[in-house]
């Protein structure tokens, strides 16, 4: 029998990775013999660079950059050939880093180094890993940090933050036309806000990085006139509203203004041809993630990994952390069966400390329940 795992993280206490090794012991432990593949999934947030680097190899290394906090900082990027590098913005203006209180003041500035310096070594493609940030900035450091200017109306250049957009009055496009006309720019994200309004970057995901309720507006505002600047350069005005364009806080935005493009992490992870074989040659899928509920069928990773199991005639099952009992009869109709780690009354201090090893019995009971049917 062949299994392939494909799961996400089990969010503050898993890695992917991690809960592919539960996964496989639980599953060996029932059955020697079996072939286990694993392919650990993100979706372009935190992580991504891991799973990326020990599903597909390539040469990992670290480069200098400052962080959201302009603090120097070592970054890890990921050369997956020559051409190609993969940035995670998570590492670099992770939220976990970010020092609580001073989102006007966080910079994506180091990303902008980043991309600048793997294009000076080579890379042509540069795809940026785009969830998990603790930045709102619009992308304003990271296009700064690539070259643009951006003044104010004494043509004095602004912070590279939320806070100098107040007194941003130019944009000049031109250090970065040429520079970066040969690079491909793409954006991995599962989010598809846009850049402002009721479901835009500030109002969705401001408060959970320290923007309060009465900023949000003004926050808002401040994108918006970003937005119509770099229109009145020339930019298309439907990028502004595009789909994932207020990702990381507006970072989508940045790479939609670069001439990139914005796709699914999770997407993106299931079309590499290695992957894809895998998927057809297995007999039975895995995927999973900390907590499957009603967000999960609106486009999660587990219901993107079961929609590509259909595809290639292959059975599903879904193993979390917890499962929504709410959500557990529209679950079960993407997958063949839907379990959980979460059993008895176990406090949740319990079940992260314990993970690895309740993980690895319901993989263990699960795999029996095969073999006897």
């Amino acid at each position: 029998m062949h299994i392939l795992l494909m799961p996400d993280s089990f969010k503050g206490s898993l890695a992917a990775s991690e809960v592919c090794l539960a996964m496989e012991d639980g599953i060996k432990r029932a059955l020697p013999t079996a072939m286990v593949t694993a392919f650990p999934m993100a979706d372009g947030g935190e992580g991504t660079i891991a799973v990326t680097h020990a599903s597909f190899g390539g040469e990992m290394v670290e480069l200098e950059t400052i962080n959201a906090n302009s603090e120097q900082t070592l970054a890890p990027v990921l050369w997956l050939d020559a051409e190609t590098v993969l940035i995670e913005s998570a590492t670099v203006v992770g939220l976990p880093n970010a020092i609580p209180g001073t989102l006007w003041d966080r910079t994506t500035f180091g990303l902008g180094l980043l991309i600048k310096e793997v294009v000076s070594l080579g890379a042509k493609t540069v795809l940026l890993g785009l969830g998990g940030s603790s930045t709102n900035d619009g992308g304003v450091g990271l296009l700064m940090g690539m070259g643009a200017i951006l003044t104010d109306a004494s043509n004095v250049s602004i912070p590279p933050t939320l806070t100098g957009l107040q007194s941003l009055s130019a944009i000049d496009w031109s250090p970065i036309t040429q520079q970066y006309a040969h690079v491909r720019f793409v954006g991995l994200s599962d989010v598809e806000n846009p850049l402002c309004g009721e479901m835009g970057a500030s109002a969705i995901y401001g408060p959970q990085k320290g923007l309060a309720k009465d900023e949000i507006a003004s926050a808002d505002q401040l994108l918006g006139h970003f937005g119509q600047l770099m229109i009145a350069n020339g930019l298309s005005p439907a990028l502004i509203k595009m789909p994932g364009a207020g990702a990381a806080g507006g970072l989508g935005f940045a790479i939609a203004a670069l001439g990139g493009e914005l796709i699914g992490g999770a997407a993106w992870l299931l079309a590499q041809p290695i992957v894809k074989q895998a998927m057809k040659e297995a007999d039975w899928i895995w995927t999973g993630e900390g907590r499957s509920d009603l967000q999960t069928l609106s486009g999660k990773l587990p219901l993107q990994v079961a929609k590509e199991a259909r595809r290639v005639n292959k059975k599903v099952s879904l193993l979390s952390a917890s499962i929504a009992e709410d959500a557990l009869t529209a679950l079960s109709q993407q997958f063949d069966g839907c379990f959980s780690i979460a059993h008895g009354c176990h406090e949740l201090d319990y079940m992260i400390a314990n993970a690895p090893q309740l993980l690895q019995n319901q993989a263990y009971q699960l795999m029996r329940v095969k073999l006897s049917s």
